[in-house]
């Protein structure tokens, strides 16, 4: 194995670049405590925006689905400032309610994860806004397949222009 092919977890590259020579806006991960433990999140979820994902080999998504979700959410005019996202594969088990009693939302989109994966008492189909109890919520493949299709692509930017009105 080369030096290339080494990946180490977000919380030692955190530790071991604590002094940086540039500011970022980017966010260190967040740690919320809730009722079944703790939820982390990437972002600041200033505009309480919650994406989950779900990837069992990475801590929250990998590089390319980070890169494109990064260039989705400058075309919606946000950041990761503006957001949380959460790899439900590691949160454990969590209710829609403990989420989001621990993490705020206004906008929540699924990406290759099912509404019942937190309990959620609604489906709908892929691509349609649908609001509950306040808050919008929209289902879509995973990243890596919309950004191989034009269609799924043109589908998502429909949706994300009806969630954040552009």
């Amino acid at each position: 194995m080369s030096l290339n092919d080494i990946h180490l977890p977000i919380n030692t590259v955190v530790d071991l670049y604590k002094n940086v020579l540039i500011e970022s806006t980017a966010s260190i991960p967040e740690k919320i405590k809730s009722g079944t433990g703790s939820i982390n999140y990437l972002g600041n979820n200033k505009k309480h925006v919650i994406i989950l994902v779900s990837y069992s080999d990475t801590v929250y998504l990998p590089d390319e689905q980070l890169n494109f979700l990064t260039s989705i959410l400058t075309a919606c005019k946000l950041s990761l400032d503006d957001i949380a996202i959460i790899n439900i594969h590691r949160t454990g088990p969590v209710s829609f309610k403990e989420l989001f009693k621990a993490v705020p939302a206004k906008s929540v989109l699924f990406f290759n994860v099912i509404p019942g994966a937190i309990s959620l008492p609604i489906n709908f189909p892929l691509f349609q806004v649908q609001s509950f109890d306040g808050i919008n919520y929209l289902t879509a493949p995973a990243l890596d397949k919309i950004e191989k299709d034009k269609t799924l692509k043109m589908d998502l930017w429909t949706s994300l222009k009806k969630i954040f009105k552009l």
